[in-house]
C-alpha cells in the first residue's frame, strides 16, 4: 500500500470523518418552478385570509365578487371573519347583572363578564358572548330613541336608566336559562337577571360638554328575568314530560306539567 493509499484509509477510519463528509455534501435546493407553486400558494391563502374582512357588510360590489369567487375555500377554511367587533361603527356594549336570593335570605350579586373573576382571557370571552348574545333582539327589544339623547335631553337619572320593554320570546327563552343555571347552581330561592346596555356618547357630547365615557346616565337597564321556585319546578316538570315514555307515564308528566304551568 503506498503513502497516498494510508492517508485516504486513516482519514475515512477517523471518528466523526463520515458525518463530515455527508455534511459536505450539497443541499437539495428546490427549483424555480416549485418555488413558484409554493408562493402561489401562500398567496392564493392570504388573499382568502382577508376575503371574509373585506366582504363583511357593508363592503363594496368587488368585494362581493370577489367572496363569491372564494367562498368555496374561505368557509371549509372557517376564515370568514368580519373582524369589525371595534368599527368602523362600534356599538354599545352589554353586561349581565344577577342578584341571587339563597336558601338563608342573603344575596349574591355580580355580574358577566368580568376581568376579576374570569380569567384567563379565553374565560372572559365565553361570558362576554353569552351577553352580547342577549342583545340580538328585534327591534322591539331596542331602547326608546328619546334613549339614545343622554343626560338631560332624555331625563336619565344620575344612576342610569331602568325601562320596561315587550320581551322577545328567543331572548326570553336564553334569559331564562341563565337564570335556571344560577338558581341551581347555588341553590338559591330566586334569581333576577338585569340587561345593561352601555351607551357610547356622541362626540360633540365629549368634545363639548366633557361627557366621560363612564358616565352613569350611558347605562340603561331593563330586567331580563325574575326566575321563581315556580318557574323551577315548571321547567322540571317540561323536562319529565319530555323524557317520558309513552303510555301512563307519559300521561302523568303531562299532568304535572298542566297543574304547574303559570
Amino acid at each position: 500500500m503506498n503513502v497516498d493509499q494510508r492517508q485516504s484509509t486513516s482519514a475515512a477510519a477517523r471518528p466523526g470523518s463520515q458525518g463530515r463528509l455527508a455534511a459536505a455534501q450539497p443541499k437539495r435546493i428546490l427549483t424555480t418552478k416549485q418555488k413558484q407553486l409554493i408562493s402561489a400558494v401562500l398567496a392564493f391563502h392570504l388573499l382568502a385570509v382577508i376575503t371574509g374582512p373585506l366582504a363583511a357588510p357593508p363592503s363594496s360590489e368587488l368585494f362581493g365578487q370577489l367572496w363569491d369567487k372564494m367562498q368555496w375555500y374561505v368557509e371549509p377554511m372557517f376564515l370568514n371573519h368580519g373582524y369589525r367587533f371595534f368599527g368602523p361603527d362600534p356599538g354599545a356594549s352589554h353586561l349581565v347583572e344577577y342578584e341571587v336570593e339563597l336558601a338563608d335570605g342573603s344575596k349574591l350579586t355580580g355580574d358577566f363578564p368580568d376581568l376579576g373573576d374570569h380569567w384567563p382571557r379565553l374565560f372572559y370571552h365565553r361570558h362576554f358572548m353569552l351577553s352580547e348574545r342577549l342583545q340580538a333582539f328585534p327591534d322591539s327589544r331596542q331602547p326608546p330613541d328619546a334613549l339614545l339623547a343622554i343626560g338631560m335631553a332624555c331625563g336619565l337619572s344620575g344612576e342610569g336608566a331602568t325601562i320596561d320593554l315587550p320581551g322577545d320570546p328567543t331572548i326570553n327563552a336564553l334569559a331564562r336559562s341563565y337564570a335556571r343555571h344560577l338558581y341551581h347552581k347555588h341553590n338559591a330561592k330566586r334569581v333576577k337577571l338585569t340587561l345593561v346596555r352601555h351607551l357610547i356618547p356622541q362626540p360633540d357630547w365629549v368634545l363639548e360638554e366633557g361627557m366621560k365615557l363612564d358616565d352613569p346616565s350611558l347605562y340603561v337597564r331593563w330586567l331580563l328575568a325574575d326566575y321563581t321556585p315556580e318557574d323551577a319546578e315548571f321547567d322540571g316538570a317540561r323536562q319529565s314530560l319530555a323524557q317520558a315514555p309513552s303510555g301512563a307515564a307519559g300521561v302523568s308528566a303531562r299532568a304535572r306539567l298542566e297543574e304547574v304551568q303559570p
